[in-house]
């Protein structure tokens, strides 16, 4: 993966619109990768484990400081709110209540994900004649995707509907194509 995103940042330029708005969503991509680690290596070491520490992919928009700052938290409360003063802000205010409720990181980690697909999805409103909008339209697909398939798996297990309709990706404005 480390070898990917280097590819990626290294052969897209500044210069180019379209590029710039791809090399953005990489910078995303990256940093999601990087928070799922360092809060499993967070909650790993509120459960009283030692796990070894992260290295981190570089080139994200988080800085190095942050993820490090992260990784040292003693709970995931406190890395919480530490991310809170990033651009993650609004998935930290959106999951913070139900991470609360269910103590799993898993549940934390989805409002992040979700911050990412939404960011992919608002690319649809870039450039009309440019990368943003195959771009949104795939990211709105993935949503898809994901949704019927959290629909197939809760079904098949008999799952109500209330929690199947709490599970599901919700990117805001995802409807209105």
């Amino acid at each position: 993966m480390r070898i990917f995103f280097a590819w990626a940042l290294n052969n897209l330029s500044i210069e180019d619109d379209d590029h710039l708005l791809l090399k953005n969503h990489v910078r995303n991509q990256i940093d999601l990768v990087n928070l799922k680690s360092v809060l499993w290596v967070v909650s790993q070491q509120e459960a009283g484990r030692r796990p070894d520490p992260v290295v981190t992919i570089p080139g994200g928009r988080l800085t190095a400081r942050m993820l490090s700052e992260i990784q040292q938290s003693s709970s995931l409360e406190m890395s919480f709110e530490i991310l809170a003063e990033s651009y993650f802000r609004h998935a930290i205010d959106r999951g913070i209540l139900a991470f609360g409720e269910s103590r799993r990181l898993a549940v934390m980690e989805r409002f992040l994900e979700i911050e990412v697909v939404e960011a992919g999805c608002k690319m649809f409103r870039a450039d009309p004649l440019g990368i943003g909008v195959p771009m949104g339209y795939v990211w709105r697909k993935y949503n898809e995707f994901v949704n019927l398939r959290i629909l197939l798996r809760d079904n098949s297990f008999d799952k109500p509907a209330p929690a199947i309709r709490e599970e599901l990706f919700f990117v805001e404005g995802s409807r209105n194509y």
